[in-house]
């Protein structure tokens, strides 16, 4: 349902660039939190690049199998050209070993402290909230990491109260 096209194992699918070295993950979240309410709205045009870009906001949780660990996923910033060939990354596991070159093991990596898992208003927050957008549009892939950033932080629920601006749920 996500793409017509067959995925190509290993491979970062394509991003909106915000910076030519560097990657914010979280900017492509807001995007998809955007993008969902034009699509809701049927806003012509809307719906096949929510689609795209869901694409890249999806794998970063879906590619641990590909090598990169899901526990990043909800970051501030990553490097997305090799230092030593100048190329831009291509696949999961270049991107995981550029960023965490120490990280021997997925299940070894935790939640990191700037993901802030009790923060309502962190990047585990708009990651999620940017996963609820996925379900409501029917993507069905998305509810597995859904279910994963929400049972990983299960204190977080209290500070949506106070703090309600990525507390999106499914409407589906």
């Amino acid at each position: 349902m996500l793409s017509n096209a067959p995925p190509q194992s290993g491979r970062i699918p394509p991003w909106i660039p915000s910076h030519p070295e560097v990657l914010q993950p979280w900017q492509i979240d807001y995007m998809l939190l955007i993008l969902s309410l034009l699509v809701e709205n049927e806003v012509p045009g809307a719906r096949p690049l929510y689609l795209w870009t869901s694409r890249f906001s999806l794998g970063r949780f879906l590619s641990e199998r590909e090598g990169f660990c899901r526990a990043n996923a909800p970051g501030y910033q990553w490097k997305v050209v090799d230092p030593a060939s100048r190329a831009l990354v291509t696949s999961w596991a270049q991107l995981q070993r550029l960023n965490w070159p120490d990280q021997r093991s997925c299940a070894e990596v935790k939640w990191g402290s700037q993901d802030y898992p009790t923060c309502a208003s962190c990047y585990t927050s708009s990651a999620r909230a940017a996963l609820a957008t996925m379900l409501s549009a029917g993507i069905r892939e998305a509810q597995e990491p859904y279910d994963y950033i929400r049972t990983s932080t299960p204190n977080r629920e209290a500070n949506f109260a106070a703090e309600p601006t990525y507390a999106i749920v499914p409407r589906r």
